[in-house]
């Protein structure tokens, strides 16, 4: 099924079974989906079954760690199973499903690229239209990780995330492309002082924002800060030079499994 639950014809579904002698290797099936969406498998046994589903056109959903069944998902038979052996049922198939892509529109991107902070709050410049281009989000990063006593795992880092004369706020549905026209705010701030619970503290953050420009343009990010070590920032966008126009939708073909 799709995200707005009508069914999926033609999709291609590939299934691996360890249904060979202990040690062989592992047999692989396809199938393509009917015109109510419905495809099947019979004629094997064995341990477990992984199933994916895919179409151009169509985003794959990624798995969750709650197991939940998105464009893909493993089927244990064994009687160790936590869960307990699967047992499928005709009348209540399990659903897979795909996210419909709508009308993209041409984006300037940046690709997972890695930048290198300053542990001062000396700022970073991020150009999402090109580079050295006025579209810029600034982050700025205080680290005193490298002053930490000897054996000590916890240190005192901020990280500062702006927009000059703009605005970003967080983003938390990977397959929500349409910005919002407000609700924006100046920056956001990721603090990790030392005094954390060691449960709360990390010395890495993921963050995922719509961002807005003075000139009426959208972008979206997603950045991930690795506090210690070399120190840096891996940072992918999607901007559109359209004023105006919040849509941030790209070809599935330049997603990085939907970000």
């Amino acid at each position: 099924m799709d995200q707005h639950s009508q069914p999926v014809a033609q999709a291609d579904v590939k299934l691996s079974a360890n249904d060979k002698p202990l040690g062989g290797p592992t047999a692989e099936y396809a199938r393509k989906t009917d015109a109510n969406g419905f495809f099947s498998i019979k004629g094997i046994s064995g341990l477990t079954l992984f199933v994916k589903v895919s179409k151009p056109g169509y985003f794959v959903m990624p798995q969750t760690d709650s197991r939940k069944v998105t464009s893909s998902a493993l089927f244990e038979y064994g009687l160790e199973s936590i869960r307990g052996p699967h047992r499928p049922d005709k009348d209540a198939p399990v659903i897979f499903t795909l996210h419909k892509q709508g009308v993209s529109e041409p984006l300037v991107k940046i690709g997972e690229k890695n930048f290198r902070m300053a542990r001062d709050g000396t700022p970073l410049a991020i150009s999402v239209d090109q580079q050295g281009g006025s579209h810029q989000v600034i982050l700025r990063c205080w680290n005193k990780d490298l002053q930490r006593p000897q054996g000590q795992r916890q240190y005192d880092w901020r990280l500062e995330i702006s927009v000059p004369n703009g605005g970003l706020m967080q983003r938390k549905d990977a397959f929500d492309f349409e910005a919002p026209e407000g609700g924006y705010l100046p920056n956001d701030t990721v603090d990790m002082p030392a005094s954390l619970p060691q449960n709360q503290w990390h010395g890495f953050a993921e963050r995922a924002y719509f961002i807005r420009f003075e000139d009426g343009t959208f972008a979206r990010a997603k950045l991930e800060m690795q506090a210690g070590g070399d120190h840096f920032v891996v940072w992918e966008s999607f901007y559109n030079p359209k004023a105006g126009s919040p849509n941030l939708e790209s070809p599935a073909a330049d997603q990085s499994a939907a970000r």
